[in-house]
């Protein structure tokens, strides 16, 4: 055997472990990338790598999916949350992922900026009543809506991120400088319109007599002697007082459940 050559086969031998050494553990030309879609809305992004590379990922809602990409650093547009967009970029040499919350609004727990806060916000009205609502809608920075909603139904709009001074007209009565603060959307509840019934007032005396009668609604009025009012009031208990008779007293503390009846006012 000639020693001579030992040296260079233990160096060639050596070289070709080095080189396949290398090569079963050489870095993976693509990275890992995952997206989880933790919001209500598909996730649309289109990326792009400074050495021309792209790519037009979707995610559907509720889901996580991850990708195989070049490893390089892109800039990108995410559109996501019902029409929310932004323009960022990310570092994919070493893999990554991005988080879109389930609010559409909170940062990523991975301090990746996904994207900007929505401009507008989601505004429902629930009209309670059998009547068409009509909603008129100002905000402080000159916003101005108007909407009207069908009785029964509930509505949901996207308006301003804003508070709001709003006037409401529902059940024939106008309800004005109502406030709402809209900043992260909100609702209105408009109530269903009251029930109304008969009541009547007889006086039964001599004189004529002042009365009210306080409760759902308030009700004043004067009565001649031996006459009635038939009023259309809304129900529920009410408090009663009148005044006329010949000895000066108020008679007071009267409580009247009114649900169609009448009521009979006298003098000692």
């Amino acid at each position: 055997m000639n020693f001579k050559k030992f040296p260079v086969v233990i160096f060639i031998v050596l070289a070709l472990l080095l080189v396949s050494t290398t090569s079963a553990f050489a870095r993976p030309e693509l990275a890992e990338f995952t997206i989880q879609n933790r919001s209500g809305y598909t996730s649309y992004i289109y990326m792009n790598g400074a050495g021309g590379e792209f790519y037009y990922l979707t995610v559907p809602a509720g889901t996580s999916k991850t990708f195989t990409v070049e490893r390089v650093a892109y800039t990108y547009t995410l559109n996501t949350c019902n029409g929310a967009s932004a323009d960022d970029s990310i570092d994919l040499t070493n893999g990554g992922r991005l988080v879109v919350p389930a609010t559409c609004e909170m940062p990523s727990p991975f301090d990746q900026t996904l994207f900007a806060r929505p401009q507008l916000a989601r505004f429902t009205v629930n009209n309670l009543s059998d009547q068409t609502a009509y909603l008129y809608m100002y905000g402080a920075g000159g916003q101005y809506y108007y909407f009207a909603v069908a009785a029964g139904t509930s509505m949901t709009y996207t308006v301003d991120r804003a508070a709001y001074t709003y006037d409401q007209r529902s059940c024939g009565v106008l309800s004005e400088d109502n406030t709402v603060n809209l900043a992260n959307g909100g609702s209105v509840d408009i109530a269903a319109c009251p029930r109304l019934v008969g009541f009547s007032v007889y006086n039964f005396t001599d004189n004529t007599l002042f009365f009210t009668m306080t409760g759902p609604q308030t009700v004043s009025f004067s009565l001649d002697s031996d006459t009635f009012r038939f009023l259309t009031v809304e129900p529920g208990l009410y408090d009663a007082s009148y005044s006329g008779c010949e000895d000066k007293v108020e008679r007071e503390g009267f409580v009247w459940p009114v649900y169609n009846d009448w009521v009979w006012l006298t003098c000692p």
